[in-house]
């Protein structure tokens, strides 16, 4: 009886190499799947970052021409143009303003609008004068990201049309 005792006391003492080799196994593929989710997480917030970035500068420089193009007279031809040429109606007086593309920035008077953070690889303007109707402005424009990473390139291609107000 002494001996059955102390077998059964030896099996309760510890776990077996196998035990442990199992459960260091599943605990190393739960850290495994767990560390893949968490990278795969950042990969996913670097872009949402990215295409924040390029929305921002793009939302900025629609806004920025809306305004002015529904306050100006356009000077540009009829047709497709590289550039937009306006006379900006303003309080202290009219201003000639000029937007193009230039080192992949969008620029009013020589002055960049967009940020070094972005490249503008299209800028098209669409001019359609018709006697007696707002001219019609429209816009195509590609803008992206300066990132060299895969995960942290964001494109947006944007067209709108915009129109002057007719007085």
């Amino acid at each position: 009886m002494n001996y059955e005792l102390r077998i059964k006391n030896k099996k309760n003492t510890g776990f077996t190499l196998i035990e442990l080799i199992v459960a260091m196994a599943v605990f190393s593929l739960a850290i495994v799947g767990a560390v893949g989710i968490f990278i795969r997480a950042i990969e996913g917030q670097r872009k949402i970052a990215a295409i924040q970035a390029v929305e921002e500068n793009a939302r900025f420089v629609l806004e920025m021409l809306a305004k002015e193009v529904r306050m100006s007279a356009v000077n540009s031809p009829n047709g497709a143009n590289d550039s937009l040429d306006i006379i900006a109606r303003k309080e202290a007086g009219d201003e000639p303003v000029v937007y193009s593309l230039a080192n992949g920035q969008i620029i009013r008077n020589g002055e960049a609008i967009t940020s070094s953070q972005v490249k503008v690889s299209r800028l098209k303007f669409y001019i359609n004068k018709s006697a007696g109707a707002p001219t019609l402005v429209s816009l195509a424009i590609t803008i992206e990201n300066q990132s060299q990473k895969t995960e942290k390139k964001a494109e947006m291609n944007l067209a709108t049309t915009l129109s002057d107000r007719v007085y």
